[in-house]
């Protein structure tokens, strides 16, 4: 997915994703509600 890197690709390669992903960029998440954020949700 956009935006993650694999936790560890070694484990990825064995089926085995149950350490996840890290994010690349941490979140834009100021108290300021009028400015634009850069993150978004998918469905």
């Amino acid at each position: 997915m956009k935006g993650f890197t694999v936790r560890s690709p070694e484990d990825w390669e064995l089926d085995d994703r149950t350490s996840g992903c890290l994010r690349n960029a941490p979140l834009d998440c100021s108290s300021n509600r009028s400015a634009s954020s850069t993150d978004k949700f998918h469905s």
